[in-house]
């Protein structure tokens, strides 16, 4: 009889430990567990090594006090009628104050989250031109953070941020925009083009004409130093002919220049020219030329160029 008494006190001992250790659980950091009452809700326990009265309280659940991110994607229609996919990148946490509203009051928070922020989306875009979704996609982020922060709090959940994260239009919208591009990099290539031919026919020109100029000082400069030659030519024909007059200076002049032309033909590879050249020639040449200039002093009225006085 006493060693029934002694087994059933062990077995009542053993079983005692098993209840008594079975109140015993431990939370993690950053986490709380929820603990039920006969399936009432009574508290809530923090991370570390939690007691809980055995076969009456449980552990209901455990609750993430961690950042957790959501990414929501959805499609949506701009005022000016075309259609982009927006992906919005929803971080939120759980406010430990508001463990209970978190835990009991939304069976899939993900879900609520995601309604909510594609009604944001929604009702943002369709005020928005395409340029403007793209020009403006912070103030989209800054709407859902607002409207998502009031809506979320009442369940337990703070929002502590909201971005979009990639805006793509439709594929006949890319192509379109695509085209738009292209032609509008293939003016600003012509307009370029035609920029440079410009300032390039601007400098031939100018160089043109700076040739021109050094080429008409050349000329003057060099018919001044013939001249120059020729005084002195004649000069030394005066001292060397005693007795000569201007006039046989300047026909020995010509027909000098007259023999020097053929002798430079001749040194070229020029065709066959046939040119006077007797002495006869050369006078009436140079009777020729005087006559020109009388010619002109009498039809202008204004004294022309004579036959130099040497």
């Amino acid at each position: 009889m006493a060693t029934m008494e002694n087994i059933v006190t062990i077995v009542l001992s053993v079983l005692g430990v098993i209840i008594l250790f079975s109140g015993l659980f431990i939370v993690q950091q950053q986490e709380v567990a929820v603990i039920e009452r006969l399936g009432k809700f009574v508290r809530t326990a923090g991370p570390g090594l939690n007691f809980k009265i055995p076969l009456i309280e449980s552990v209901r659940g455990r609750v993430s006090l961690q950042v957790r991110e959501l990414d929501i994607p959805g499609k949506f229609k701009t005022r000016d009628n075309n259609f982009i996919s927006v992906f919005v990148r929803v971080q939120f946490i759980v406010i430990p104050t508001s463990v209970y509203e978190a835990f009991y009051l939304l069976a899939n928070p993900a879900e609520q989250i995601s309604a909510f922020v594609s009604n944001t989306v929604r009702a943002k875009v369709a005020d928005m031109n395409l340029a403007d979704v793209f020009a403006h996609q912070d103030s989209i982020g800054e709407a859902v953070n607002m409207q998502l922060s009031t809506r979320m709090a009442q369940f337990g959940f703070q929002i502590t941020n909201s971005l979009v994260t990639e805006i793509m239009p439709a594929a006949e919208v890319v192509a379109a925009m695509n085209k738009v591009l292209e032609t509008e990099n293939l003016k600003k290539a012509a307009e370029n083009e035609g920029e440079a031919h410009r300032i390039q026919m601007v400098k031939k020109a100018e160089a043109e004409a700076e040739s021109k100029k050094l080429q008409g000082e050349g000329i003057a400069n060099q018919r001044i130093e013939i001249a120059k030659g020729i005084k002195i030519a004649a000069e030394l024909m005066r001292e060397g002919m005693s007795g000569a007059d201007d006039h046989a200076v300047m026909q020995l002049l010509i027909l000098n220049q007259h023999y020097d032309m053929l002798n430079n033909i001749g040194q070229s590879n020029a065709k066959i020219m046939l040119v006077p050249f007797s002495p006869q020639s050369v006078e009436d040449l140079q009777k020729s030329i005087a006559g020109m200039f009388m010619g002109a002093e009498a039809a202008g009225g204004v004294p022309g160029p004579k036959p130099p006085k040497i």
